[in-house]
Protein backbone atom coordinates (compact mmCIF):
# COMPACT_ATOMS: atom_id res chain seq x y z
CA UNK A 1 0.00 0.00 0.00
CA UNK A 2 1.38 3.34 -1.10
CA UNK A 3 1.98 6.18 1.48
CA UNK A 4 -0.90 8.23 -0.43
CA UNK A 5 -3.61 5.61 0.45
CA UNK A 6 -2.82 5.11 4.16
CA UNK A 7 -2.65 9.13 4.15
CA UNK A 8 -6.07 9.45 2.12
CA UNK A 9 -7.79 6.51 4.39
CA UNK A 10 -7.21 8.26 7.89
CA UNK A 11 -8.74 11.18 6.23
CA UNK A 12 -11.92 9.52 5.16
CA UNK A 13 -11.80 7.89 8.57
CA UNK A 14 -11.73 11.47 10.29
CA UNK A 15 -14.24 12.80 8.05
CA UNK A 16 -16.36 9.50 8.69
CA UNK A 17 -16.11 10.65 12.19
CA UNK A 18 -17.34 13.22 12.26
CA UNK A 19 -20.68 12.61 10.27
CA UNK A 20 -20.84 9.57 12.19
CA UNK A 21 -20.84 11.34 15.76
CA UNK A 22 -23.13 14.50 15.07
CA UNK A 23 -25.63 11.67 13.33
CA UNK A 24 -25.37 9.64 16.59
CA UNK A 25 -25.87 12.52 18.82
CA UNK A 26 -28.53 13.51 17.06
CA UNK A 27 -30.29 10.10 17.03
CA UNK A 28 -29.43 9.86 20.90
CA UNK A 29 -31.36 12.95 21.29
CA UNK A 30 -34.66 12.25 19.67
CA UNK A 31 -34.57 8.36 21.29
CA UNK A 32 -34.65 10.58 24.84
CA UNK A 33 -37.71 12.90 23.22
CA UNK A 34 -38.88 9.11 21.79
CA UNK A 35 -38.40 8.06 25.44
CA UNK A 36 -39.95 10.31 27.11
CA UNK A 37 -43.13 10.36 25.36
CA UNK A 38 -43.61 6.72 25.65
CA UNK A 39 -43.07 7.22 29.70
CA UNK A 40 -45.25 10.28 29.80
CA UNK A 41 -48.13 8.02 28.04
CA UNK A 42 -47.47 5.27 30.56
CA UNK A 43 -47.67 7.57 33.42
CA UNK A 44 -50.52 9.69 32.44
CA UNK A 45 -53.12 7.47 30.64
CA UNK A 46 -54.73 4.61 31.61
CA UNK A 47 -54.22 2.25 28.91
CA UNK A 48 -55.50 -1.23 28.67
CA UNK A 49 -52.82 -3.86 28.63
CA UNK A 50 -52.91 -4.37 24.53
CA UNK A 51 -52.08 -0.71 24.42
CA UNK A 52 -49.58 -0.71 27.70
CA UNK A 53 -47.75 -4.10 26.08
CA UNK A 54 -47.58 -2.13 22.20
CA UNK A 55 -45.95 0.40 24.25
CA UNK A 56 -43.45 -1.41 25.87
CA UNK A 57 -42.78 -2.81 23.00
CA UNK A 58 -41.84 0.43 21.39
CA UNK A 59 -40.15 1.13 24.45
CA UNK A 60 -37.44 -1.72 24.36
CA UNK A 61 -37.03 -0.68 20.98
CA UNK A 62 -35.96 2.79 21.22
CA UNK A 63 -34.00 2.19 23.76
CA UNK A 64 -31.80 -0.51 21.72
CA UNK A 65 -31.59 2.70 19.03
CA UNK A 66 -30.66 4.49 21.94
CA UNK A 67 -28.09 2.38 23.02
CA UNK A 68 -26.33 1.63 19.45
CA UNK A 69 -26.51 4.99 18.85
CA UNK A 70 -24.43 6.00 22.32
CA UNK A 71 -22.31 3.22 21.29
CA UNK A 72 -21.32 5.10 18.12
CA UNK A 73 -20.38 7.71 19.86
CA UNK A 74 -18.53 6.88 22.50
CA UNK A 75 -16.23 5.02 19.79
CA UNK A 76 -15.59 8.10 17.97
CA UNK A 77 -15.18 10.72 20.58
CA UNK A 78 -11.72 9.73 21.27
CA UNK A 79 -11.07 10.97 17.57
CA UNK A 80 -13.48 14.01 18.14
CA UNK A 81 -11.67 14.99 21.12
CA UNK A 82 -8.03 14.61 19.39
CA UNK A 83 -9.27 16.69 16.91
CA UNK A 84 -10.74 19.32 18.72
CA UNK A 85 -7.40 19.58 21.14
CA UNK A 86 -5.57 19.73 17.99
CA UNK A 87 -7.72 22.13 15.59
CA UNK A 88 -9.67 19.75 13.17
CA UNK A 89 -9.44 22.50 10.42
CA UNK A 90 -5.99 22.99 10.92
CA UNK A 91 -4.96 18.62 11.34
CA UNK A 92 -7.18 17.70 8.48
CA UNK A 93 -5.65 20.82 6.21
CA UNK A 94 -1.97 19.92 7.14
CA UNK A 95 -2.51 16.22 6.49
CA UNK A 96 -4.63 17.36 3.23
CA UNK A 97 -1.19 19.27 2.49
CA UNK A 98 0.88 15.78 3.39
CA UNK A 99 -1.26 13.83 1.13
CA UNK A 100 -0.68 15.94 -2.06
CA UNK A 101 3.28 16.05 -0.78
CA UNK A 102 3.42 12.40 -0.56
CA UNK A 103 1.35 12.07 -4.05
CA UNK A 104 3.82 13.92 -5.66
CA UNK A 105 6.83 12.13 -4.01
CA UNK A 106 5.25 8.98 -5.43
CA UNK A 107 4.43 10.26 -9.00
CA UNK A 108 8.37 11.34 -9.13
CA UNK A 109 9.28 8.14 -8.08
CA UNK A 110 6.97 5.93 -10.22
CA UNK A 111 8.29 8.46 -13.25
CA UNK A 112 11.89 8.23 -12.59
CA UNK A 113 14.23 7.81 -15.49
CA UNK A 114 18.01 7.85 -15.79
CA UNK A 115 20.13 9.78 -18.44
CA UNK A 116 23.30 7.83 -19.03
CA UNK A 117 26.49 10.14 -18.01
CA UNK A 118 29.20 8.44 -19.49
CA UNK A 119 30.43 5.59 -22.68
CA UNK A 120 30.62 2.98 -20.17
CA UNK A 121 27.95 0.86 -21.80
CA UNK A 122 28.93 1.79 -24.76
CA UNK A 123 32.37 0.38 -23.98
CA UNK A 124 30.55 -2.95 -22.49
CA UNK A 125 28.08 -3.46 -24.94
CA UNK A 126 29.07 -2.15 -27.94
CA UNK A 127 28.34 1.39 -29.37
CA UNK A 128 24.92 2.45 -29.58
CA UNK A 129 23.56 -0.92 -27.52
CA UNK A 130 23.91 0.12 -24.00
CA UNK A 131 21.36 3.04 -24.87
CA UNK A 132 17.84 2.43 -24.25
CA UNK A 133 17.33 1.31 -20.34
CA UNK A 134 15.55 2.56 -17.61
CA UNK A 135 15.64 1.93 -14.54
CA UNK A 136 17.40 -1.49 -15.28
CA UNK A 137 14.65 -2.34 -17.82
CA UNK A 138 15.07 -2.37 -21.70
CA UNK A 139 12.68 0.88 -22.10
CA UNK A 140 9.85 0.07 -24.90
Amino acid sequence: MKGSESISGFLKFLRECEEGYGMAKDKEGETDRETQDILHRLELCDDGHDDTARLAVALREVRRERRMAKDRCAEAEPVICWLQRHGSKEAVKSLEQLLGDVRKAEARVENRGYVEKTDILDKVFGKGRGRGWEGGRKAP
